[in-house]
Order: C-alpha cells, then sequence, then structure tokens
C-alpha cells in the first residue's frame, strides 16, 4: 500500500461491485471482505499506539444511497454508510491534517533537544582539560573521524550500484515492452480507433478529421500502456529503495557506535542517549534515509525527516512525463498516418464500406506502428535510464550533504572549543552555567510543542477531544528552538 505508507494525510477509495443472487450469499461475502481489508489495512491505521481502524474504514454503498435520495432528496442516508464517512472527512479536513504536521514538529523538536543535549553533555567534560591535553584528545579520535567517512562512502557506493542495477533493469524492461506492443495491438487498440465513415477518407477535406481522431484515439492507446508499464517500473523503485532504506539504518547503527567511541575517547564517559517513545537512536541523516520507507517499521521519526525533503516520487513517478509521450505519438502519427492513408485506400471501396474496414484499419496501424517501434524503444531507453539514475543520484547527494554536515558539525564543537581555550582563559562555572542554561531552554521548547502536540492527539475512542489552534504560537516556538540549536 505504497500510498497509504508515505502519506497519513492522503485518502485512498477502494470501489468493490459484487453481483450475488441472495442476501445470504452477501452476508457471506461481506463477511469474507470485512476480513480481508482489515487483515491489510490494520498496521497502516495505528498512531501513537491507538488502534484507529474504525475511525479509518468505512462500508458504504452508493447504490443505497442513490436509491434512498431517489425517493426522497433529503434522506439523511441513514444505514448507507455515507453519514459516518463524511462526519470523518470533515474531522480529517478540519483537525486530523493539522495532527499530522504536528507529529512532524514534535518530531524534529525531539530531535533538535536529543541532539544539543549529547552535544552539551559532551563539551562540559572538557572545561577542566588544559589546551595541550585537549588537543591530544582531539587528536586520538582523528582515525574515528575517519571512519564515519569511511561508512559514508560505503553507502554511496552502496547507493550507486542500486542505481546503476535498477536504471538498467527498468530502461531494458521499457524497451523490450514498447517491441512487445505489436503483439497485441490488434485486439488492444480496437476500442479506441475513431467511429468515423472511411469513406470521409476520399474526401481531402475530412482527412484532417481523420487525422486529428486518430491521433487522439493513438494517444490514449499509448498513453494507457505507459501507466500499465509505469506500475511495473515503480515497483521496482519502491524495491530499491526498501532496500537503501534498510541498508541505511544498518549504517546509521554503525555510525552511531563510531560516534560513541569518539564521545569516550574525548571526554573518558559513556554519555547517556536521550530516547522518546519508540524512536531509534540512528544519526539525523539515517533517519532521513530511511524514511521513505518507514512508516511501514513505525519509525515515525524517520517519515518525518524524509517528509521535510527528499521525495523520490516526485523526481520520477510519472514516467509517462518524463519518457515524453509527445515522441512517441508524433513518432507514429507524424510518419505514419500520411502511409496509412494509402495504405487504407489501397484495400479499395468494397472492404472500405465493409464493416471487415476497421479491422484492416487496425492491421495497417499495426504495420506503421512496428516499423517505428525499434527506433522509438532505442530512443527512450536512454531518456528512462537518465531518469532513473537522476533519481538515485539526487538521493545520494542528499544523503552525503547530512553525513558531511554531521561530520563537520561534531568537529566543529571540537574546533569552537579549542579557539575558545586559544582566545582566552575559559571560566568554567560561567561556561557552565551557560551551557545548562541553552540546554533548558530547548527543552522547554520541546516540552511546549509536545504540550502542544498532546492537545490534539487522538484518544483511544470517539468523541474526539481535540484543543485549539487560536491560542498556539508556532513561530515562536519554531524561533525559539532553532535559535538555541548550537552551543557555540
Amino acid at each position: 500500500m505504497p500510498t497509504l505508507q508515505s502519506n497519513q494525510t492522503k485518502i485512498s477509495v477502494l470501489i468493490i461491485c459484487v453481483h450475488l443472487r441472495s442476501s445470504e450469499e452477501l452476508a457471506e461475502a461481506e463477511h469474507k471482505l470485512r476480513q480481508v481489508l482489515q487483515a491489510n489495512l490494520l498496521e497502516y491505521c495505528q498512531v501513537d499506539g491507538y488502534n484507529l481502524y474504525q475511525q479509518r474504514v468505512f462500508e458504504i454503498s452508493s447504490l443505497q444511497a442513490l436509491r434512498k435520495r431517489l425517493k426522497n432528496l433529503d434522506s439523511e442516508l441513514a444505514g448507507t454508510g455515507f453519514p459516518e464517512f463524511l462526519t470523518a472527512i470533515n474531522t480529517f479536513l478540519t483537525q486530523e491534517r493539522a495532527i499530522a504536521q504536528l507529529r512532524q514538529g514534535r518530531t524534529l523538536a525531539r530531535q533538535t533537544s536529543s541532539k544539543l543535549t549529547e552535544a552539551v553533555e559532551r563539551r562540559i567534560p572538557l572545561l577542566s582539560a588544559d589546551l595541550e591535553d585537549l588537543k591530544a584528545r582531539i587528536n586520538s579520535v582523528e582515525p574515528e573521524f575517519g571512519k564515519l567517512k569511511d561508512i559514508g562512502q560505503e553507502f554511496k557506493e552502496e547507493i550507486r550500484e542500486v542505481r546503476d542495477r535498477k536504471a538498467k533493469e527498468i530502461a531494458d524492461s521499457f524497451r523490450q515492452y514498447l517491441l512487445n506492443l505489436g503483439n497485441t495491438f490488434e485486439t488492444d487498440f480496437l476500442r479506441y480507433q475513431p467511429s468515423l465513415d472511411l469513406l470521409d477518407l476520399l474526401s481531402p477535406g475530412q482527412r484532417k478529421n481523420f487525422e486529428l481522431q486518430m491521433q487522439r484515439a493513438f494517444e490514449s492507446y499509448i498513453n494507457d500502456k505507459l501507466s500499465s508499464w509505469s506500475r511495473g517500473a515503480e515497483k521496482k523503485m519502491d524495491a530499491a529503495f526498501a532496500q537503501l532504506s534498510t541498508s541505511a539504518t544498518d549504517y546509521g547503527s554503525n555510525y552511531t557506535k563510531v560516534t560513541n567511541q569518539i564521545t569516550e575517547k574525548l571526554t573518558g564517559q559513556t554519555i547517556p542517549t536521550m530516547n522518546y517513545s519508540n524512536e531509534d537512536n540512528s544519526p539525523s541523516w539515517a533517519k532521513w534515509a530511511a524514511g521513505i520507507f518507514s512508516l511501514a517499521g513505525g519509525n515515525i521519526a524517520g517519515l518525518a525527516m524524509a517528509g521535510a525533503g527528499f521525495d523520490w516520487k516526485s523526481i520520477v513517478l510519472n514516467f509517462i512525463t518524463v519518457i515524453g509521450l509527445g515522441s512517441i505519438i508524433i513518432a507514429f502519427t507524424g510518419l505514419a498516418l500520411g502511409t496509412l492513408y494509402i495504405a487504407i485506400l489501397g484495400l479499395g471501396l468494397g472492404v472500405l464500406q465493409a464493416d471487415g474496414a476497421r479491422k484492416e484499419l487496425v492491421k495497417a496501424a499495426k504495420q506503421e506502428l512496428v516499423k517505428h517501434l525499434p527506433t522509438v524503444a532505442t530512443e527512450q531507453w536512454q531518456t528512462v535510464y537518465d531518469a532513473v539514475k537522476e533519481c538515485f543520484d539526487s538521493y545520494e547527494q542528499e544523503v552525503m550533504e547530512r553525513i558531511n554536515d554531521d561530520i563537520a558539525a561534531r568537529k566543529g564543537e571540537l574546533d569552537n572549543l579549542v579557539q575558545q581555550k586559544e582566545s582566552r582563559e575559559i571560566d568554567r562555572d560561567a561556561e557552565l552555567a551557560r551551557l545548562r542554561q541553552l540546554k533548558e531552554n530547548v527543552e522547554s521548547h520541546r516540552e511546549e510543542v509536545e504540550k502542544i502536540y498532546q492537545q490534539f492527539a487522538i484518544p483511544l475512542n470517539p468523541p474526539y477531544r481535540r484543543g485549539t489552534l487560536r491560542n498556539v504560537d508556532f513561530e515562536k516556538c519554531r524561533v525559539g528552538i532553532a535559535h538555541h540549536s548550537t552551543i557555540g
């Protein structure tokens, strides 16, 4: 369920039509359908430990609703499922969308507070070290910083390996799909071909109309075919990013082990990691990199990080647009219609007047299509390959920037302390008070965000009890956290 998985603010509609002979068969079918839906959708209806299946999945009968409204335009549609569904829609639009946004804000506030708290706890033990001792400690952790870079490089190489493999696989599948269109064209195109009197082709004035109708028919045919192919391509991309999501978590775990080693060598202590709820202790870049597929694993933190940045589907989801539908249509209509006229008129008036004329038209169109498919397939292979490659390149760039920024920030903390000690004698008591006050300020803002979120948190059972957004100063919380998020 990719759409459910990737965004909690979307609405998905499943339409099922069942034709049964008796009420007993209908009851049995409904029971089985409820079991199937619950088995497949239940995991997507868990929010903050609450099971919201009954508030997320609704049974509605449009046929019953139609019958009631035909009898009475003012019918309240009781028993059709629509009243409950519309009430939930209203709640979703007016309140729950805000909750989803607040949840991301809470996650980012938690991460900021955790990151700064750990930085403060690392810095405090180093305040007592003299300048030479501090430099010696910093030099001792250079190998560990090298390991952090190596972890980033290993992940980068894996991204590129997956990129090259998937780009070729998807481009090859596109080329083969196009080449196979001719195998079923005669059957597939029958429902698209224009309903025109083919005798009109004898009139020069009507040929323009025929060309327009034929082009529209071919556009619809190609569009539907490429849509069908793109769904398979998207599944391949889903699988690739699911793999990278798992790898990001693994690399993030190794990265955290090394950063803990750095802290222990610098301070001689083990700094406890702040943890909220079920969120893991991975570095922020790993949460972001794994966030594309986070919801399935319950990692709301990762989902929030991904939601704030990279969205691979926004880059290459619409393969039809990327490929360029127009180039394929032109390859057929621009080059083939003139030949198609000759082929059709060459059939003779007897054929044109017969019902078999439409089949002959499709055969003639197929001959022209098959002529051009190899060229189009070859030309568009590179386009598809480049589109997939660009998607992974964007992902790699975002990941590496975050890894490099994290390493630079950790080194920057140490360099900043060295610069302070070189420029002046640090008043340990004053600096200690400043750092503790800084930590308290950020924690205070985090608690304020938590409090706001809890006012809107979804309870276990309806009716919903919620707060109001009118008195919430979101800008104050955002600016406060941003202002206090560095220790230098």
